[in-house]
Protein backbone atom coordinates (compact mmCIF):
# COMPACT_ATOMS: atom_id res chain seq x y z
CA UNK A 1 0.00 0.00 0.00
CA UNK A 2 1.46 3.18 -0.82
CA UNK A 3 2.08 5.72 2.38
CA UNK A 4 -0.13 8.83 2.16
CA UNK A 5 2.21 11.82 1.19
CA UNK A 6 2.81 14.15 3.87
CA UNK A 7 2.60 18.42 3.52
CA UNK A 8 4.21 20.30 5.99
CA UNK A 9 2.32 23.73 6.37
CA UNK A 10 3.52 27.27 6.99
CA UNK A 11 1.78 30.25 8.19
CA UNK A 12 2.47 33.86 7.67
CA UNK A 13 3.69 36.84 10.00
CA UNK A 14 2.02 37.30 12.79
CA UNK A 15 0.23 34.15 12.78
CA UNK A 16 0.88 30.58 13.93
CA UNK A 17 -0.20 27.05 12.96
CA UNK A 18 -3.26 27.05 14.03
CA UNK A 19 -4.24 29.29 11.70
CA UNK A 20 -4.37 25.99 9.28
CA UNK A 21 -7.40 24.34 11.44
CA UNK A 22 -10.17 25.11 9.65
CA UNK A 23 -8.82 23.84 6.33
CA UNK A 24 -7.44 20.82 8.13
CA UNK A 25 -10.89 19.77 8.70
CA UNK A 26 -11.92 19.79 5.42
CA UNK A 27 -8.60 18.76 3.98
CA UNK A 28 -9.49 15.19 5.99
CA UNK A 29 -10.91 14.03 2.59
CA UNK A 30 -7.87 14.90 0.69
CA UNK A 31 -5.99 11.42 2.22
CA UNK A 32 -2.76 13.13 3.38
CA UNK A 33 -1.27 13.97 6.46
CA UNK A 34 -1.35 17.78 6.69
CA UNK A 35 1.03 18.70 9.84
CA UNK A 36 1.31 22.58 10.58
CA UNK A 37 4.21 23.75 12.03
CA UNK A 38 5.37 26.88 14.25
CA UNK A 39 7.74 29.32 12.61
CA UNK A 40 10.81 30.09 15.00
CA UNK A 41 8.99 32.35 17.55
CA UNK A 42 5.34 32.17 16.64
CA UNK A 43 3.27 29.78 18.97
CA UNK A 44 4.61 26.66 20.33
CA UNK A 45 8.27 27.81 19.09
CA UNK A 46 7.40 31.43 20.70
CA UNK A 47 10.95 31.22 22.40
CA UNK A 48 13.21 30.59 19.44
CA UNK A 49 13.32 34.46 19.28
CA UNK A 50 16.97 34.30 17.75
CA UNK A 51 16.09 32.04 15.00
CA UNK A 52 13.47 34.50 13.78
CA UNK A 53 16.64 37.03 12.58
CA UNK A 54 16.65 35.67 8.93
CA UNK A 55 15.34 33.69 6.58
CA UNK A 56 18.62 31.27 6.67
CA UNK A 57 17.74 30.18 10.28
CA UNK A 58 13.98 30.40 9.83
CA UNK A 59 14.66 27.89 7.55
CA UNK A 60 17.14 25.90 9.25
CA UNK A 61 15.08 25.95 12.41
CA UNK A 62 12.23 24.20 10.09
CA UNK A 63 14.50 22.18 8.38
CA UNK A 64 15.65 20.10 11.58
CA UNK A 65 11.78 19.70 12.56
CA UNK A 66 11.11 17.65 9.50
CA UNK A 67 13.19 14.33 9.23
CA UNK A 68 11.61 12.73 6.00
CA UNK A 69 10.53 13.35 3.04
CA UNK A 70 7.40 15.38 2.33
CA UNK A 71 5.89 18.17 0.42
CA UNK A 72 6.72 22.06 1.69
CA UNK A 73 3.70 23.74 2.05
CA UNK A 74 4.16 27.92 2.77
CA UNK A 75 1.59 30.97 3.26
CA UNK A 76 2.89 34.49 2.50
CA UNK A 77 6.26 34.91 4.47
CA UNK A 78 5.68 30.83 4.99
CA UNK A 79 6.27 30.78 1.62
CA UNK A 80 9.54 32.52 1.57
CA UNK A 81 10.69 29.39 3.82
CA UNK A 82 9.29 26.92 1.72
CA UNK A 83 11.14 28.33 -1.67
CA UNK A 84 14.36 28.39 0.66
CA UNK A 85 13.83 24.95 1.53
CA UNK A 86 12.42 23.47 -1.72
CA UNK A 87 15.89 25.22 -3.81
CA UNK A 88 18.29 24.24 -1.27
CA UNK A 89 16.91 20.43 -0.64
CA UNK A 90 15.40 19.14 -3.74
CA UNK A 91 15.89 15.70 -2.38
CA UNK A 92 13.97 15.97 0.53
CA UNK A 93 11.28 18.40 -0.10
CA UNK A 94 9.99 16.46 -3.45
CA UNK A 95 7.05 19.19 -4.38
CA UNK A 96 6.05 22.75 -3.11
CA UNK A 97 3.40 25.02 -2.65
CA UNK A 98 3.03 28.40 -1.94
CA UNK A 99 0.28 30.55 -1.09
CA UNK A 100 0.10 34.24 -1.35
CA UNK A 101 3.64 34.15 -1.31
CA UNK A 102 5.96 36.04 -3.24
CA UNK A 103 9.60 35.72 -3.69
CA UNK A 104 9.99 39.29 -3.47
CA UNK A 105 7.24 40.97 -1.69
CA UNK A 106 8.47 45.06 -2.22
CA UNK A 107 7.41 46.72 -4.95
CA UNK A 108 11.06 47.63 -7.25
CA UNK A 109 11.85 48.48 -10.52
CA UNK A 110 9.72 46.36 -13.15
CA UNK A 111 8.75 44.50 -10.05
CA UNK A 112 5.31 44.72 -8.41
CA UNK A 113 4.59 44.63 -4.50
CA UNK A 114 4.10 46.22 -1.36
CA UNK A 115 4.97 49.57 -1.02
CA UNK A 116 7.90 50.00 0.71
CA UNK A 117 6.28 52.97 3.26
CA UNK A 118 3.93 50.26 4.07
CA UNK A 119 6.07 48.18 5.61
CA UNK A 120 7.66 51.19 7.11
CA UNK A 121 4.27 52.07 8.62
CA UNK A 122 3.82 48.36 9.99
CA UNK A 123 7.05 48.84 11.80
CA UNK A 124 6.17 52.56 13.45
CA UNK A 125 2.90 50.79 14.57
CA UNK A 126 4.25 48.00 15.85
CA UNK A 127 6.62 49.88 18.06
CA UNK A 128 3.23 51.60 19.69
CA UNK A 129 0.44 48.78 19.58
CA UNK A 130 1.18 46.07 18.11
CA UNK A 131 -1.50 43.93 18.96
CA UNK A 132 -3.83 46.97 17.13
CA UNK A 133 -1.20 46.10 13.91
CA UNK A 134 -2.17 42.48 14.04
CA UNK A 135 -5.46 42.96 13.93
CA UNK A 136 -5.14 46.09 11.00
CA UNK A 137 -3.02 43.16 9.29
CA UNK A 138 -5.94 40.85 9.67
CA UNK A 139 -8.50 43.53 7.85
CA UNK A 140 -5.78 43.80 5.06
CA UNK A 141 -5.54 40.07 4.37
CA UNK A 142 -9.24 40.03 4.14
CA UNK A 143 -10.23 43.21 2.22
CA UNK A 144 -12.15 42.56 -1.10
CA UNK A 145 -13.99 39.67 -0.10
CA UNK A 146 -17.77 38.96 0.66
CA UNK A 147 -17.64 37.75 4.10
CA UNK A 148 -14.55 39.66 5.44
CA UNK A 149 -15.81 40.14 8.52
CA UNK A 150 -16.59 36.78 9.48
CA UNK A 151 -12.64 35.83 8.49
CA UNK A 152 -11.05 38.56 10.56
CA UNK A 153 -13.30 36.92 13.85
CA UNK A 154 -12.21 33.47 12.54
CA UNK A 155 -8.60 33.99 12.06
CA UNK A 156 -8.36 36.32 15.46
CA UNK A 157 -10.21 33.33 17.21
CA UNK A 158 -7.23 30.42 16.04
CA UNK A 159 -4.92 33.07 16.42
CA UNK A 160 -5.92 34.05 20.50
CA UNK A 161 -5.18 30.09 21.12
CA UNK A 162 -1.60 31.36 21.51
CA UNK A 163 0.18 34.44 23.17
CA UNK A 164 1.09 37.06 20.36
CA UNK A 165 4.65 36.60 19.19
CA UNK A 166 6.69 39.34 20.65
CA UNK A 167 8.02 42.86 19.46
CA UNK A 168 11.43 41.22 18.23
CA UNK A 169 9.98 38.71 16.11
CA UNK A 170 7.05 40.54 14.56
CA UNK A 171 10.19 42.98 13.52
CA UNK A 172 12.42 40.40 12.53
CA UNK A 173 9.62 38.96 10.12
CA UNK A 174 9.23 42.39 8.91
CA UNK A 175 12.69 43.08 8.13
CA UNK A 176 12.65 39.69 5.97
CA UNK A 177 9.38 40.91 4.38
CA UNK A 178 11.16 44.11 3.08
CA UNK A 179 14.92 42.58 2.07
CA UNK A 180 14.43 39.02 1.05
CA UNK A 181 14.49 38.24 -2.45
CA UNK A 182 14.31 34.84 -3.46
CA UNK A 183 13.80 35.83 -7.07
CA UNK A 184 16.96 33.49 -8.24
CA UNK A 185 16.56 31.13 -5.98
CA UNK A 186 12.75 30.67 -7.34
CA UNK A 187 14.44 30.39 -11.18
CA UNK A 188 16.29 27.16 -10.27
CA UNK A 189 13.40 25.28 -8.15
CA UNK A 190 13.20 22.24 -9.80
CA UNK A 191 10.99 20.60 -7.77
CA UNK A 192 7.08 19.98 -8.82
CA UNK A 193 6.34 24.01 -7.90
CA UNK A 194 2.62 25.01 -7.40
CA UNK A 195 1.61 28.82 -6.58
CA UNK A 196 -1.70 29.78 -5.30
CA UNK A 197 -2.86 33.24 -5.42
CA UNK A 198 -6.35 34.98 -4.55
CA UNK A 199 -7.07 37.66 -7.18
CA UNK A 200 -8.13 40.49 -4.80
CA UNK A 201 -4.67 40.30 -2.58
CA UNK A 202 -3.19 43.60 -2.12
CA UNK A 203 -0.03 42.05 -0.41
CA UNK A 204 0.59 40.08 -3.66
CA UNK A 205 -1.22 42.37 -6.67
CA UNK A 206 -2.33 40.52 -9.63
CA UNK A 207 0.21 42.13 -11.88
CA UNK A 208 2.78 40.45 -9.33
CA UNK A 209 1.44 36.94 -10.54
CA UNK A 210 2.20 37.19 -14.23
CA UNK A 211 6.15 38.12 -13.42
CA UNK A 212 6.29 35.12 -10.56
CA UNK A 213 5.30 32.82 -13.39
CA UNK A 214 8.01 34.03 -15.58
CA UNK A 215 10.46 33.02 -13.68
CA UNK A 216 10.83 28.96 -13.72
CA UNK A 217 8.84 27.52 -16.10
CA UNK A 218 7.89 24.66 -13.97
CA UNK A 219 5.61 26.64 -11.60
CA UNK A 220 1.64 25.84 -11.78
CA UNK A 221 -0.17 29.32 -11.19
CA UNK A 222 -3.65 28.71 -10.03
CA UNK A 223 -5.61 31.99 -8.86
CA UNK A 224 -8.93 32.09 -6.98
CA UNK A 225 -11.75 34.84 -8.25
CA UNK A 226 -12.63 36.64 -5.06
CA UNK A 227 -10.33 35.43 -2.52
CA UNK A 228 -7.72 37.32 -1.10
CA UNK A 229 -4.63 36.74 0.56
CA UNK A 230 -5.88 33.39 3.04
CA UNK A 231 -8.07 31.64 0.07
CA UNK A 232 -7.84 28.58 2.18
CA UNK A 233 -9.78 30.28 4.62
CA UNK A 234 -12.16 32.29 2.53
CA UNK A 235 -12.48 29.90 -0.05
CA UNK A 236 -11.24 26.24 1.35
CA UNK A 237 -13.22 24.19 -1.29
CA UNK A 238 -11.55 25.57 -4.37
CA UNK A 239 -8.31 25.64 -2.65
CA UNK A 240 -8.64 21.96 -1.92
CA UNK A 241 -9.35 21.24 -5.69
CA UNK A 242 -5.97 22.57 -6.32
CA UNK A 243 -4.23 20.98 -3.95
CA UNK A 244 -5.65 17.93 -4.22
CA UNK A 245 -4.61 16.79 -7.76
CA UNK A 246 -1.10 17.95 -7.12
CA UNK A 247 -0.19 16.39 -3.64
CA UNK A 248 -1.36 13.49 -5.43
CA UNK A 249 0.46 13.59 -8.91
CA UNK A 250 3.30 11.30 -9.73
CA UNK A 251 5.40 14.02 -11.16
Amino acid sequence: MTPKPTVFFLHGWGMNANIWQPFFEIAKTMDVDCIAIDLPGYGDHRQYVSESRTLESMASFIDKRIKNECIILGWSLGGLVAKFLAHSNPAKYRKVITVCSSPFFVEDTDWDGMKPEVLKLFAEQLMVDHRQLLKRFIAIQTMGIANASSQNKLIMKHLSKHSSPSNEVLKNGLVILETEDVRRHTTEINVPFLAVFGNLDSLVPRNAIEKIERLNANIQIEAIDKASHAPFLSHPEQFLEILHPFVHSDS
